[in-house]
């Protein structure tokens, strides 16, 4: 596994250790445990976040047209190349 995919899984394994050193009762450290969890669940909401708001599809309407743009340039530039090419073999 990556380093990136291991972080979340490290984190979350420290916020159990600590818990765990931290508590005196069973209750303490369900309660801690919780509160760790929680912590953790708003880090993973920034991306469901941008989600809801719909700047996701901004960002997908921008990339597609970017890349729209990209391939008709090509196609008018093959346009361009093949018109040289054959006028280059009839000056031969």
């Amino acid at each position: 596994m990556p380093l990136q995919e291991l972080a979340p899984h490290l984190h979350r394994l420290g916020l159990l250790l600590t818990s765990l050193n931290q508590c005196q009762t069973l209750e303490g450290f369900f309660e801690n445990f919780m509160q760790g969890l929680n912590a953790a669940l708003l880090l993973q909401a920034a991306p469901d976040f941008i989600r809801s708001v719909g700047k996701i599809y901004v960002v997908v309407a921008v990339i597609v047209i970017v890349l729209l743009g990209f391939f008709v340039y090509l196609y008018f530039v093959d346009r361009r190349l093949t018109k040289l090419e054959e006028q280059i073999q009839d000056d031969e």
